[in-house]
């Protein structure tokens, strides 16, 4: 403090040409002129330390807290869609961390209608602009046809044909050591069609990544509102105003005249070089006639001698920020380590509704006969859901399908799919590594070796028959050493008699059963199909004898009933009953195999 102090005395008194300030008149009141007081680059140079020293001390002392200094609480796991979205939008998202004290609250969107809603929350002391860019599914940039300009007439200089203003979001814990009651803001809008990525642009009092389109706005914002306006309620209390100042800041018409002489900083081209455009002309702008309506609520909240007091400082906010730019000061001072801009991006579908499909085991084609339930897990972002659900052994539909409502559609997830016997134990399992935006298709892999064409049957499953229920699948009792059980011999003509044996060819999932034919008029069989592994037979047609006389066909049906009649059936995993081209009567048989499940 010594040392600045001493070179404020060694320059002298401020004049319009020398001095430890440059006196500088920037309006009138009245009457009566305004002036303010430019910094010495040598007054600017010596504030450096103190400054330092001042700010280092703010940032030890806990009860200025969440005034004149924050720390950005993280927020504990990823994003996450909120159940039920808000209305009357597809999907919202919430959970969004920090990013320079600016929070998103939660995002939602509406693929269909395109409409789209961003709520959030600024702990920065100084505001952000928001713009939006819309892009299709390739990444090219669309123009908003129907867009209409929320910036004030005169001011499209600060839009371009894709980047469009959505609006301001203004501190929401405190300028200048002064509480703001508004705690978020949400801003809303519909995008094009054709949109697939809404790509949101933030811009603020940062030091490094200037853009004039986005930067200039929130710059002037802040030095006005933010800047300005405390510096004048400082002087002339110990406890300002709080609802007045607030009330002023979120007032659209005071908002709208500081854009409106944005102009001021077009052109500039880094930060620094706007920073130093506005601590020169902040004094012209309010008390030069650029901002009537600003100046006219500040005459009705202080008079003018207040006011011309004030004046004289106006600027010295905005030197001070500009002498901290440089050096290790940058490490103090929040604003120095936020960008002046910066991208955020949210895909129109960024949360689906995901169906899993859960496949066979390949080397199989079919599930575990004594499959009897499943359970999918949907691992992403650190997230996991599951799904169950019951299965019918082989004759599950296929393939199964595990929907999970509501997920993030971004990055990548892992599904694991489970299949369970009655008892829990594992009978086959499956692991896939997918884009969440695609449907995830998975296949399972049987603890069991697949069937061969050396499989040996044993019986597990039985084809049963009653009056009311038809033909059903029923696990056996017990097991003999017969591949038949009894069948109803009784009838005569066309029916069925005993199944004398079962066969598989694994490299065309083939099954080939064969009976024993009972009846009259039977043509002699012929050879089975090419490449199954027994040799089989069509199954035989009974007629009646056309005379009482023995006949060569007479024979040849009495030959055939000693040979071995057969039928292909070829089955794969996509149906659920074998359709059997015969008719097998109220009758019953059974199947016999070595492993636990029978697969076809």
């Amino acid at each position: 403090m010594y040392a600045f102090a001493t070179t404020i005395s060694e320059q002298g008194p401020a004049t319009e040409s020398s001095g430890w300030a440059r006196k500088v008149e920037v309006g009138k009141l009245g009457t009566a002129p305004v002036y303010q007081y430019n910094w010495s680059e040598r007054t600017a140079g010596s504030a450096v330390a103190i400054l330092q020293g001042t700010l280092a001390l703010v940032k030890q002392d806990a009860s200025l807290q969440n005034k004149l200094w924050t720390v950005q609480e993280g927020v504990p796991g990823p994003i996450q869609p909120s159940d039920p979205p808000v209305a009357p939008f597809a999907w919202t998202v919430e959970r969004f961390g920090p990013q320079f004290s600016l929070t998103l609250q939660s995002a939602s969107a509406d693929p269909v209608t395109g409409a789209f809603q961003f709520v959030l929350s600024n702990a920065f002391p100084a505001f952000y602009s928001v713009y939006v860019e819309f892009a299709d599914a390739e990444g090219h940039p669309i123009v908003p046809a129907a867009w209409t300009s929320r910036l004030p007439e005169g001011s499209s200089g600060f839009e371009t044909a894709t980047l469009k203003f959505l609006g301001f979001a203004p501190p929401t814990l405190a300028i200048a050591g002064i509480a703001m009651t508004t705690k978020q803001v949400t801003l809303e809008g519909s995008a094009p069609q054709g949109t697939a990525t809404i790509h949101l642009t933030f811009g603020t009092l940062g030091a490094l990544g200037w853009n004039s389109t986005v930067n200039a706005l929130p710059l002037i914002v802040t030095g006005l509102l933010g800047y300005a306006v405390p510096w004048l309620m400082r002087g002339q209390a110990a406890n300002p105003d709080q609802a007045w100042y607030n009330s002023l800041i979120s007032n659209k018409r005071f908002l709208e005249e500081a854009v409106s002489a944005a102009g001021l900083l077009a052109n500039a081209s880094s930060t620094e070089e706007a920073l130093r455009l506005l601590q020169q002309q902040i004094g012209t702008l309010l008390f030069g006639g650029s901002l009537p309506r600003l100046l006219a609520e500040l005459n009705k909240q202080f008079d003018h001698t207040a006011l011309i007091d004030g004046a004289q400082g106006l600027n010295w906010p905005l030197s001070g920020l500009l002498a901290t730019l440089p050096g290790a000061v940058s490490g103090i001072v929040q604003t120095l380590s936020t960008p002046a801009s910066f991208v955020q991006s949210f895909t129109m579908q960024l949360v689906v509704d995901a169906v899993v499909e859960v496949w066979p085991d390949p080397a199989h084609g079919a599930y575990p006969l004594k499959a009897a339930s499943y359970r999918v897990t949907w691992e992403a972002g650190g997230e996991c859901k599951h799904a169950e659900g019951t299965m019918n052994g082989l004759w599950t539909s296929c393939p199964v399908l595990a929907s999970f409502p509501a997920v993030l559609g971004e990055g990548y997830v892992v599904v694991q799919a489970f299949v369970y016997d009655a008892d829990g134990a594992v009978l086959a399992q499956g692991t896939v590594t997918s884009q969440a935006a695609q449907q995830p298709l998975g296949f399972l892999k049987e603890a069991s070796g697949a069937i061969g064409s050396s499989t040996v049957y044993k019986p597990l499953m039985a084809l049963n028959f009653n009056d009311i229920n038809g033909y059903a699948w029923k696990p056996v009792s017990s097991s003999g050493s017969a591949t038949h059980t009894a069948l109803d011999c009784s009838n005569t003509g066309t029916r069925l008699c005993r199944l004398t044996g079962l066969s598989y060819n694994a490299a065309v999932r083939t099954l080939v059963y064969g009976w024993r034919p009972r009846g009259r008029g039977c043509f002699r069989a012929t050879a089975g199909p090419a490449g199954s592994s027994c040799t089989g037979c069509r199954l035989c047609r009974c007629r009646p004898p056309r005379s009482s006389r023995s006949s060569p066909r007479r024979a040849a049906c009495i030959r055939s009933r000693r040979s071995l009649a057969a039928m292909e059936l070829r089955t794969t995993c996509f149906t659920t009953t074998a359709r059997f081209r015969m008719s097998l009567g109220p009758s019953k048989w059974a199947i016999r195999r070595r492993s636990a499940s029978l697969r076809a």
